[in-house]
């Protein structure tokens, strides 16, 4: 150190700052505290609006406007129609027909896709769990989870087609059944929930593995002592313990599926058959390619009303929120 030199005192760290504010929160009386957690909240809250709520209060707005083509330029000042295009949706059949159907067979889609992806994902579990090597299997079990979803949906896109690998396999190899167009009334329909099982399932897998990974070995060595094979295991061990678990996933597949928009759209484009015009594409033509935005909107809305009936109520049981 030469002459001269002064000699700093350290400063205080930014740790220690944060630190000190902390205590000092802590042991400010309670109504600064509350006040401190909602500016702290603030940001947050701000930009969840921004991205959820604002775009829902627009729709809810468009609704009961009139936006079509002519009026889409100026939207805000678009006429308020009140209640007329839900009284359009309801009281013309050449609306409210197409509507109603695929609503219904959206359902009966999402229905199906989640019953048969929990049973798949659960039926693999169990078979993996009996296995010495189970984690050699996991990677394939994966695999179309982990496939980007438009790059799976094209692969299916091209088995399905007239000249695809379904065709070809079970018409011209097999012969078990005949030259069959699986993107075309009747089967549309199947196609799509045969596709959205294959993406579907291996979520599940993987859920009900993290389920069952902390599932005490007595559990089954008890019932390995009583006699128990299998089946055992399965009823009184494994299903107590996810039961939650495949509640809360039958939700979260039941809204995922619902929604599924990129599966009917890559199949069939804007033009789908009868069986698999779902309730997304049937609204995204409705909306789009008839420029009929706000009637759009009032479809839209209902669907947000359906999915809250047949979700709020079993996922408040589920996860019996009113019991916290």
């Amino acid at each position: 150190m030469t002459q001269g030199a002064v000699v700093q005192e350290p400063t205080t760290s930014t740790p220690g700052r944060a630190n000190g504010l902390v205590a000092k929160v802590r042991s400010a009386p309670p109504a600064y505290r509350r006040r401190v957690l909602w500016y702290l909240m603030a940001p947050a809250v701000l930009c969840e609006a921004l991205v959820y709520v604002v775009p829902i209060l627009v729709g809810v707005f468009t609704s009961f406007t009139k936006v079509n083509q002519f009026t889409i330029r100026d939207w805000f000042r678009a006429p308020f129609i009140g209640f007329d295009n839900f009284k359009l949706i309801f009281g013309s059949p050449a609306i409210g027909g197409p509507i109603l159907r695929s609503l219904l067979l959206s359902l009966g889609y999402v229905v199906a896709v989640v019953a048969v992806s929990l049973f798949l994902g659960f039926v693999a579990t169990v078979f993996v769990r009996s296995l010495r090597r189970g984690r050699f299997f996991q990677i394939f079990f994966v695999l179309p989870y982990a496939t980007p979803l438009y790059a799976g949906v094209l692969a299916w896109d091209f088995a399905f087609q007239g000249n695809g690998a379904v065709n070809t396999l079970l018409h011209h190899d097999l012969g078990i059944t005949g030259d069959v167009l699986y993107l075309q009334d009747p089967f549309a329909f199947s196609s799509l929930v045969v596709t959205a099982v294959w993406r579907t399932w291996p979520f599940v897998f993987l859920m009900m593995l993290a389920a069952t990974s902390n599932i005490a070995t007595e559990l089954f060595e008890a019932i390995s002592v009583d006699g128990g094979g299998r089946w055992a295991e399965v009823r009184h061990v494994i299903l107590p313990h996810v039961a939650s678990t495949l509640g809360v996933l039958a939700l979260l597949l039941f809204v995922w599926n619902f929604n599924d928009f990129a599966t009917p759209f890559v199949f069939f484009g804007q033009i789908a058959p009868q069986s698999g015009n779902l309730f997304l594409l049937n609204t995204y033509t409705t909306t789009f390619v008839s420029f009929a935005y706000s009637v759009g909107a009032a479809i839209t809305l209902l669907a947000v009303i359906v999915l809250a009936l047949f979700i709020v109520v079993p996922y408040v049981k589920i996860t019996r929120f009113g019991d916290q």
